[in-house]
């Protein structure tokens, strides 16, 4: 079951309580309140400061600029594959 908590900075935060409690809770980003700057033929700069200073502010980045690897989808117990919760997530 999820509910949805508001946080101070306009984010929201996904809390689920059949998730594994080591996850981290999921974060929506309101695109209006973050992200005001719409992609024109003239402010692509602006536009991609925007979007990269959002990542960067989420703890994102790596996983854009590739160094962070994704984890795996499946984890493996003896012979058993099961799905990995950090992917699903």
């Amino acid at each position: 079951m999820a509910i949805m908590a508001e946080t101070s900075d306009n984010t929201q935060q996904e809390l689920d309580s059949s998730s594994s409690p080591s996850l981290p809770p999921l974060v929506k980003v309101k695109a209006l309140t973050y992200l005001p700057i719409h992609l024109t033929p003239l402010n692509y700069v602006s536009w991609k400061l925007q979007f990269t200073s959002l990542f960067f502010g989420l703890d994102l980045m790596g996983f854009l600029d590739g160094t962070t690897p994704p984890p795996s989808e499946v984890t493996s117990q003896g012979s058993a594959f099961t799905p990995n919760p950090e992917f699903i997530h």
